[in-house]
């Protein structure tokens, strides 16, 4: 096992719905069964997430799991994997994300995921959320930002940020 195998087996935050809110699949993948399928943003065929494969923090389908999935890296881990970072670090930088959804997590209406809660806050839709919930979202997402977005990814709350509603990063 790779290091950043022991990683992303202690981490799954990208499965989750905490980094991204759906995956678009590749059109060869159109067919296959194993995946909860629906339209996903730009009608394009997916699934949204937490992926519904997801257990606990690691996929039951790894072995057949989509192409985003395959190709996806957060910046931790290209961080580990260049040397620039140890798996202690990263580990240590997954385990306060995980606190921090946690948190959120503990705020969040009944029925509604993490996804959603963020885009509401994030594109002015945020009342009726309570101040607990906006700050435990906030923390979370310049968290996220910091230590998981690498450059190919738009953050949630920088002011560079080109997101729509709508519109979410992919994984790619």
């Amino acid at each position: 096992m790779t290091r950043g195998s022991d990683l992303c087996t202690q981490c799954g935050l990208c499965c989750s719905g905490a980094l991204h809110e759906y995956v678009a699949l590749d059109d060869s993948e159109r067919g296959d069964e194993a995946l909860v399928l629906g339209l996903v943003p730009g009608g394009r065929t997916g699934f949204t997430l937490p992926c519904p494969m997801l257990a606990g923090c690691t996929c039951s389908i790894y072995q057949n799991r989509p192409q985003a999935c395959r190709r996806y890296k957060c910046q931790q881990l290209l961080e580990l994997e260049a040397g620039n970072t140890t798996l202690g670090v990263a580990a240590d930088r997954v385990r306060e994300a995980k606190r921090l959804n946690e948190e959120v997590a503990r705020h969040l209406p009944a029925g509604q995921a993490l996804p959603e809660a963020r885009n509401r806050l994030l594109f002015g839709k945020g009342e009726g959320q309570s101040s607990a919930l906006k700050l435990a979202l906030a923390a979370l997402c310049l968290y996220l930002d910091k230590y998981f977005k690498h450059g190919g990814e738009a953050k949630f709350l920088s002011l560079e940020s080109t997101r729509r509603p709508g519109k979410s990063v992919e994984m790619q």
